[in-house]
């Protein structure tokens, strides 16, 4: 079913990249873009769903469950939380997008 998760980011800006992790296509990576550098936060499998379509301050208890340091490093760049989350549901919808595609391309419309 890997057959849907092409090289491409499911989103990118000019602050923020999220794809899936290099050699573990179960597992997605939030990038923070810096002057310098992208810091990767590794989002484990099933749970970029979970962050879509969470509420605000559910949101922000999870991500800090899986990243206790990603909202700190994330307002020094000037990204909120709730730029995170539309990012995050943005990439959610392209992922189904790709899904729903491959699927239909193999013939399993559900």
């Amino acid at each position: 079913m890997d057959g849907y998760k092409g090289d491409k980011p499911l989103y990118e800006d000019d602050k923020l990249k999220i794809g899936y992790l290099e050699n573990s296509p179960e597992d997605h990576v939030l990038y923070i873009k810096t002057e310098s550098e992208e810091l990767q936060f590794i989002i484990q499998r099933h749970i970029l769903r979970s962050l879509a379509k969470a509420e605000g301050g559910d949101l922000v208890r999870i991500i800090q469950t899986i990243s206790p340091t990603l909202f700190s490093i994330a307002e020094r760049q000037g990204i909120g939380p709730k730029e995170i989350h539309d990012a995050i549901r943005k990439a959610y919808a392209t992922e189904e997008e790709n899904r729903q595609k491959w699927f239909k391309e193999q013939g399993l419309e559900f």
